[in-house]
């Protein structure tokens, strides 16, 4: 992992940052995390956002990657928050985003990665990664890219091994009532698992 310098990035790769920061505030550094020697994934981390001890990551280059969803491509971008103590969440991020890169996943609401976060987050409850709409932050439904296009975001939500076997068995929105009814915190990985 490298710091990147937030100038350095692609006008497409700037434009998604920009929205990104918009949304989140905080502290920002933008991270490079190496996926060997010719792949990588730019991460966004905002610390103290959306408040002091918390910090909130989008990946920055995922756009640029096929995404075939329904056999349409669609350029998304991975956001999440974590405890600002927590090691490990961007490279998580930077996992999700190398698996899509590479055609062995694709990113869409209600899509479920498995042990993304547990290969990160060491003795993590919550070792699989859910992604959802990104309700937390209104801002980051899409945007429209300055070259053409559009970015849309998806929220990493981690969720623990019970809670995923619920969601095979009872889809996501079974699971989502129960996270709504509870008001579940997504982004505290030291909350007790829902079922």
């Amino acid at each position: 992992m490298s710091d990147t310098p937030f100038e350095k990035a692609s006008t497409s790769g700037r434009a998604v940052a920009a929205a990104a920061y918009k949304a989140f505030q905080g502290r920002r550094k933008v991270l490079r995390i190496h996926h060997g020697e010719e792949s990588f994934t730019d991460i966004l981390r905002c610390e103290d956002s959306p408040v002091e001890g918390w910090t909130s990551y989008s990946s920055l280059t995922l756009h640029r990657s096929r995404n075939l969803v329904d056999g349409q491509d669609i350029s998304v971008e991975i956001a999440g928050v974590c405890g600002n103590e927590i090691s490990g969440f961007a490279e998580a991020i930077a996992d999700a985003c190398e698996a899509v890169r590479k055609g062995n996943w694709f990113a869409a609401p209600e899509i479920l990665f498995a042990d993304v976060f547990g290969d990160r987050i060491p003795d993590t409850r919550f070792p699989h990664l859910l992604l959802c709409p990104p309700y937390p932050w209104k801002g980051l439904s899409r945007i429209e890219l300055p070259d053409g296009g559009t970015v849309h975001w998806l929220m990493a939500f981690p969720i623990s091994e019970s809670e995923r076997q619920f969601f095979l068995r009872a889809g996501f929105d079974q699971l989502e009532s129960i996270f709504l009814e509870r008001q579940t915190e997504y982004f505290d990985l030291a909350r007790q698992s829902e079922v």
